[in-house]
This record gives C-alpha cells, structure tokens and sequence, in this order.
C-alpha cells in the first residue's frame, strides 16, 4: 500500500492506493485561478456519487464533492472478458505508439 502519491495526469493526491484500488483527493479551485491552464472548467458546489461500472472490468467508485474539494474511493470488485479484452488493445496501442516515436 502506498501514502500520499501524485497523480501524473492531474493535481490530483493520492491519499493511499492498494493493489485493487485507491482513495484520492483534488481541489478544483486551482482551475478558477489558472483558467488559461486548463482546457474548461469545472467546479463543484455539492455531489454524492455511487457508481457500479461493469464495462472496464467491475468497479464501484464513490464521489463526494463540496465547495471545489473532491473525494473519491474506488475498488476493483472482479476482473472480466471486456475489461481484459481491452487492456490487451490497450497495451498493443501503446507499443506500436512507442514504436512511432522512436522512428
């Protein structure tokens, strides 16, 4: 289990992660104040999320958001076909991308 990690995509802070799953943490605020530096903006007055999705393999995530600050837990419930078949495509898009790039 790893404490306190950045996202590499975002501002995000990973609070902790574990091997099927994480709870993560992000203010929007930053996009108020630096609107040039995002492609929009969006900022959260209150939300209370429960999702299940069973497409990229079985997750459930939990949104919580107020005033800007966002919470999110999500774990991996099971792994399936669809979630594989696209991890597979996936990876393979990734190296024929990495091989154009050494070209």
């Amino acid at each position: 289990m790893k404490f306190f990690t950045r996202d590499k995509h975002s501002s995000g802070l990973y609070f902790a992660e574990w091997e099927k799953g994480y709870l993560q943490f992000w203010s929007e605020w930053a996009q108020i104040f630096n609107p040039k530096g995002y492609n929009w903006i969006t900022f959260t007055l209150f939300v209370f999320e429960i999702d299940y999705d069973k497409m990229m393999h079985e997750n459930l995530g939990i949104d919580i958001g107020l005033l800007g600050f966002r919470l999110r837990f999500h774990q991996l419930v099971r792994k399936n076909k669809k979630g594989e078949e696209i991890e597979k495509r996936t990876l393979e898009m990734e190296k024929k991308i990495k091989k154009k790039k050494k070209k």
